[in-house]
């Protein structure tokens, strides 16, 4: 897989895992290989993985121990700060 910044130039098998993929935007390009009439899609997609932040907050309103909660990290990542939830996790 080749990066370009935040792009990757690859083909992958996205959403078996149980991401939610879209796609962006599709570029179509007509051309000719050997003398065939060959057509290219190329897919720009966006990728969801997690829970929405409403799936979140429902979540964490029925977690009630002292450290559940959002948190900030002091990572940025493309100048974006995440707040996952956690929670504490207690086996019976």
């Amino acid at each position: 897989m080749n990066k370009f910044g935040n792009r990757s130039d690859c083909l992958s098998d996205l959403g078996s895992s149980g991401e939610s993929v879209s796609v962006m935007e599709t570029k179509t390009y007509s051309g000719s290989f050997s003398g065939v009439p060959t057509k290219i899609s190329v897919n720009t997609v966006s990728v969801e993985r997690g829970m929405s932040w409403i799936s979140a907050v429902n979540v964490a309103m029925e977690h009630s121990a002292d450290d559940d909660g959002f948190y900030l990290s002091k990572l940025v990542d493309h100048h974006l700060i995440s707040g996952p939830l956690t929670l504490q996790l207690c086996s019976g």
